[in-house]
């Protein structure tokens, strides 16, 4: 939902500094254009790419989720957002922070 996403990114700007916000990639179903290039300026977003495939089932949930990429492409420590959890949420999204930061 567009109230969800719109809550999610709201707290990755929240939790990642400037730098490390611009890491995050949005990976899109939506095939309107229109509504991508609104999204993207709505929200201050510059590495978006528009999904053609699915990746996992969890795409066929239409619900917005996190999830690491390695080098190899694999992907991994994912993470469903519960709106009634944001605690929660965010205690993930520092560790990923933490993971970052200890990347080379």
């Amino acid at each position: 939902c567009q109230t969800c996403t719109n809550s999610l990114i709201r707290l990755l700007k929240e939790t990642f500094s400037e730098n490390d916000f611009k890491k995050v990639i949005f990976l899109l179903d939506t095939k309107d254009i229109l509504s991508v290039n609104s999204f993207k300026r709505i929200n201050k977003i510059e590495n978006t790419y528009k999904l053609n495939d699915k990746i996992i089932p969890l795409d066929d949930s239409n619900m917005p989720y996190f999830f690491l990429l390695t080098e190899d492409g694999i992907i991994n420590k994912v993470f469903i957002p519960d709106e009634n959890q944001k605690k929660t949420t965010k205690t993930y999204l520092e560790y990923v922070l933490q993971l970052l930061n200890q990347s080379p």
